[in-house]
């Protein structure tokens, strides 16, 4: 009786040590799965968060040639054929270089008195289209011709006593066939006339 008790007893002993092994592999076996897991999603997010930050690289620098196009277009469009004028364009250039007429002619100490002291600019004048080539000799030039009025309607030319039934003139200028801008300076009794070069590119 007391033999069959000490061989249950260590049976017991040894069931006890099995079934503690098994646990503890169970447990490691979880653990690791637990761990890889982790590492498997860590691994997820990491490829996901570089691939976000290729895109948004990717995006960059696809809106940053996009935007240099853009400013490159827009530089181009501003380019000017001073060959190739429209009408607007050749206005707007003569406009800008009336000062060189107006501080001889008009915006002069001598004339502001008989002025009334008013000082003329740009718009006080109209610029009417005159003719392409030839110009008053008839020799072929390439030249457009633009010959300047005073328009006495305006509040400048009104303030000086302007007659307005009248509309002298005030210079002519042209744009040469080599994209030149002159303005006529004299004429001999020849009837042949001096150019001056105001401008040689466009500033319009």
């Amino acid at each position: 009786m007391s033999t069959k008790k000490k061989i249950i007893g260590a049976a017991g002993i040894m069931l006890i040590i099995v079934i503690v092994v098994i646990t503890g592999l169970t447990i490691h076996q979880s653990s690791s799965s637990t761990t890889n897991s982790d590492r498997a999603t860590a691994s997820s997010q990491s490829a996901r968060y570089s691939a976000s930050r290729s895109t948004s690289a990717a995006s960059m620098k696809k809106s940053n040639e996009e935007s240099s196009s853009l400013v490159a277009a827009s530089s181009s469009s501003r380019t000017i054929d001073v060959k190739n004028l429209t009408n607007a364009q050749a206005v707007a250039w003569m406009k800008a270089n009336m000062g060189a007429v107006l501080s001889q002619n008009y915006n002069t100490s001598d004339n502001a008195a008989s002025n009334n002291g008013v000082t003329f600019d740009a718009d006080d004048f109209d610029y009417i289209y005159n003719g392409h080539s030839g110009g008053w000799s008839g020799d072929s030039d390439d030249g457009v011709y633009y010959e300047v009025r005073e328009d006495h309607s305006t509040a400048n030319m009104k303030a000086a006593g302007a007659d307005p039934e009248t509309s002298n003139l005030a210079c002519w200028f042209r744009i040469t066939g080599d994209g030149v801008l002159q303005v006529q300076t004299s004429a001999d009794d020849s009837g042949n006339f001096t150019w001056q070069t105001i401008s040689t590119s466009y500033d319009g």
